[in-house]
């Protein structure tokens, strides 16, 4: 994941993606592992808040940061 975006919109790719669809399709299979309330995860492209857990929201998912 390069944006926190990319959890509401898997569709979105960067430029690093060279395979578009392996890539969302990598995106949506992290995601749903991720989605576990007891999983927090950390991520080194989010400048704001590196750790935190994604959560479902009316059928889309957003990160949710951990100070």
């Amino acid at each position: 994941m390069h944006c926190p975006v990319q959890f509401d919109e898997a569709d979105w790719s960067v430029v690093f993606d060279v395979d578009k669809e392996l890539a969302r399709r990598t995106r949506e299979r992290l995601m749903r592992e991720l989605e576990d309330p007891s999983t927090v995860s950390a991520d080194g492209h989010f400048s704001d808040v590196v750790f935190g857990r994604v959560m479902p929201a009316q059928g889309k998912r957003y990160w949710r940061g951990i100070p």
